[in-house]
């Protein structure tokens, strides 16, 4: 997903002064695509997806919303590349 297309989530915000400009969650400098990311390689192991968001939040237990605010962004992700996909 290209860094603009988070500008639509209520819980991303991308300021070029942090972290290189790269989408964050709001108020903090925790980079949106290191969850996404981590969630990811969790799913790719064989994890289901509840199991994988609680290792994320094992692994970043600061994470704005906690595993609501993770399922919130990989929603908005799922539904943002739906509505591009040809």
């Amino acid at each position: 997903m290209e860094d603009n297309d988070w500008l639509g989530c209520s819980l991303i915000e991308i300021d070029p002064e942090r972290v290189s400009g790269a989408p964050v969650f709001k108020n903090t400098r925790l980079p949106v695509e290191t969850i996404t990311d981590n969630v990811d390689a969790y799913m790719d192991a064989g994890l289901p997806l509840d199991r994988a968001i609680a290792e994320t939040l094992d692994s970043f237990p600061s994470t704005p919303g906690g595993a609501d605010g993770i399922r919130a962004v990989l929603e908005f992700r799922a539904e943002h590349e739906r509505q591009f996909q040809f």
